[in-house]
């Protein structure tokens, strides 16, 4: 039996998604969470000054052990490259409002655990 959570089987069910019309913010957030493994309200809420793109790493400044630091690969940076920036945003991919992002990669989360058939 195939492993439901390969990354490649996840990234299948992204790009599906994105054909759908799925919010590119919360599919990005999607992508670094498969791509760093890091939780969604990390990614949701890291900041600019976090990614470390010539180390090619996080650093956050506050987790609930305090500071950490989390290696990170090309594929993810090139996806960090890729995010439009807000000129007036501390934030990696800023929300419109203070919970679109958390309620949309919820929402979409559970859509591609269902194309993957796995428990989201």
């Amino acid at each position: 039996m195939q492993n439901p959570y390969k990354p490649k089987r996840f990234g299948e069910a992204l790009r599906e998604l994105e054909k759908d019309g799925i919010n590119r913010k919360a599919l990005d957030i999607m992508r670094l969470w498969m791509l760093t493994g890091c939780h969604r309200e990390e990614i949701a809420s890291l900041k600019l000054q976090e990614v470390d793109f010539e180390h090619g790493c996080l650093r956050f400044g506050d987790t609930k052990t305090g500071k950490a630091v989390r290696p990170i690969r090309a594929a993810a940076i090139a996806v960090f490259e890729t995010i439009e920036r807000a000129d007036d945003s501390a934030f990696v991919s800023p929300p419109e409002r203070a919970t679109a992002i958390s309620g949309a990669t919820r929402r979409h989360g559970k859509r591609s655990s269902r194309r993957l058939a796995c428990p989201a």
